[in-house]
């Protein structure tokens, strides 16, 4: 989304370094930068990327990140429970990956439908 436009166009200038990023550090590092990603509530679209992407791609991809942030939030509790209460309340939480999904596909759902209405336009 922020090295293209929605028409599949490269924007200028092209910012290659995160794929620069990744290929000369460790995956420690990676993995700092997901968990960075995941606990952070708010995703920066300052970069102009709504200048690119119509309304409807920009609020899908900010729902999917604070959904995917609200399910890290949980996770991270129960990582400092004790171990058996851990186990468990992970275990529940597995036990809604149905609904997970039908949120995930409820997200996509909602920013087609916009996108199939004549409402979806990039502003000026």
């Amino acid at each position: 989304m922020f090295n293209y436009d929605h028409t599949g166009t490269a924007r200028t200038p092209l910012d290659l370094s995160m794929l620069q990023k990744w290929a000369l550090v460790s995956n420690t590092s990676e993995a700092s930068d997901k968990e960075s990603y995941l606990s952070r509530r708010y995703l920066d679209i300052s970069s102009g990327v709504s200048k690119t992407w119509p309304p409807s791609c920009i609020e899908l991809l900010l729902a999917y990140k604070l959904w995917l942030f609200k399910l890290n939030s949980q996770k991270m509790k129960l990582a400092n429970q004790k171990p058996g209460i851990r186990e468990d309340a992970l275990n529940e939480l597995m036990l809604q990956v149905s609904k997970h999904y039908q949120t995930v596909l409820g997200l996509f759902d909602t920013a087609i439908e916009k996108i199939e209405s004549d409402n979806d336009v990039i502003p000026l």
